[in-house]
């Protein structure tokens, strides 16, 4: 992922290009990948989720079935870790439709109105080191202690039952949290990020 990140840079500096037809690459490099994830699907064929954490629809599906179309969330349903063609498909699909659409919004609007969305951009490997701090953080001295209760699963390293939170409510709840601790940490960075030269190793958090 990274790799390819790095080429489509290459690619998109190496030559400018008009926000149509940069548009309408994304927009196709989008369809492409969107379909490749319906083949991974359809075809059940570059899927590691199969037996990890199924949801009810595909248990219920006989054997020998295809337990992705047993409905649209098991249709969707992908996993990260281990990373497969199907989660690639998928999130590339996302983020060139994304892009797409982003990259026809003029540069004076996105600079006045998605302040936000720029400064979780332009500092995204930053936001990802450090919200594993924050996230741990919260779990352990916020949300756990007042929200977990022992949810009747084995611990997967450890073994004996784990204490968790399986409330909706409190996960948006703490999801608003962390970004509300992010944001101004991300804007900082990004405007730190800069004052360093191109070449500097701080470009790339």
């Amino acid at each position: 992922m990274t790799s390819l990140g790095l080429l489509y840079g290459r690619v998109v500096l190496a030559r400018p290009l008009r926000p149509a037809v940069l548009a309408a690459g994304n927009l196709a490099a989008g369809i492409v990948f969107a379909g490749l994830f319906v083949l991974t699907r359809v075809l059940r064929v570059g899927n590691l989720s199969e037996g990890c954490l199924r949801t009810p629809d595909q248990a219920a599906v006989s054997p020998g079935g295809n337990p992705y179309l047993a409905s649209a969330a098991s249709f969707f349903y992908v996993v990260k870790y281990p990373p497969d063609v199907a989660f690639f498909a998928y999130t590339l699909a996302a983020t060139f439709f994304l892009l797409a659409v982003l990259g026809a919004v003029p540069p004076r609007f996105a600079t006045r109105r998605l302040g936000v969305l720029l400064a979780f951009g332009t500092s995204a490997l930053f936001f990802y080191v450090a919200h594993l701090v924050v996230v741990f953080a919260l779990a352990r001295l916020v949300t756990v202690p007042l929200f977990g209760h022992d949810t009747r699963r084995p611990a997967p390293m450890e073994g004996g039952s784990t204490r968790g939170v399986d409330s909706v409510l409190v996960y948006w709840a703490n999801w608003a949290v962390l970004m509300a601790v992010m944001y101004p940490l991300c804007r900082r960075y990004s405007a730190f990020k800069k004052t360093r030269s191109a070449d500097s190793v701080w470009r790339f958090f």
